[in-house]
């Protein structure tokens, strides 16, 4: 999607913001891929199959994401983690 916003975006704070997401979670994605590799676990492979329609849509998208990955990230440090 970030991709998208970069080449499709009207607004120049969208091109950016999808250059950042593009940046910034395809830094995280490597990171988790090189901890699956260590650990012998496959690492998911899912795109995101979305179609651009406005700079709206893909800023309430992207609101939209990142409030559900905040609440679950809250919710899982509620729970307590033991070292193995």
């Amino acid at each position: 999607m970030g991709n998208l916003a970069e080449q499709n975006g009207q607004s120049e704070d969208v091109k950016s913001f999808g250059k950042r997401m593009v940046t910034d979670h395809s830094k995280a994605k490597d990171e988790l891929k090189s901890i699956a590799s260590r650990k012998a676990s496959n690492y998911p492979a899912k795109e995101h199959a979305a179609k651009w329609s406005s700079d709206k849509a893909y800023m309430d998208a992207m609101v939209k994401d990142h409030e559900k990955d905040l609440a679950e990230f809250q919710e899982e440090a509620k729970t307590e983690v033991t070292p193995t």
